[in-house]
């Protein structure tokens, strides 16, 4: 069996992806009941944990799990899962200042790049300009 988990205190989300083999995920509703959601491989549960609900998709694995090999996997990722990422991945903090960037998407492959390198993709492929390490419209 192999999984991934990405349970961050400061996240409101629980994201739990299944590599192989298969995994019971348990969660609890906003009813206080016990749930749980069977899992196979290339799925994805996704747990509000404020709303207790849980969405289970398939997923694009090797995204999921890039971070082990000094990875960023992007396939048509929304600019707020790509600032995520990026946050996760290198500290650091965003601010966006043009709400039309959330229409964005971006793919791509960085391996084991520093966040300006990045960040200068993100500027050319898409005019996005950064200032501190941060997006500004």
């Amino acid at each position: 069996m192999e999984f991934n988990v990405d349970a961050y205190s400061g996240n409101s989300v629980v994201t739990t992806t299944l590599v192989e083999g298969a995994v019971e995920f348990f969660f609890t509703d906003k009813y206080n009941r016990e749930q749980v959601v069977f899992m196979q491989p290339n799925q994805q549960v996704i747990y509000e944990k404020e709303a207790g609900n849980a969405r289970h998709t398939t997923t694009y694995v090797p995204k999921d799990i890039a971070w082990k090999n000094g990875q960023i996997i992007l396939k048509e990722t929304p600019l707020t899962e790509v600032l995520w990422i990026l946050s996760k991945r290198f500290n650091v903090e965003f601010a966006v200042k043009n709400p039309a960037f959330y229409n964005y998407s971006f793919t791509g492959i960085f391996t084991n790049q520093q966040i300006e390198r990045v960040l200068e993709h993100f500027k050319r492929s898409s005019y996005i300009k950064y200032k501190n390490g941060s997006p500004v419209g």
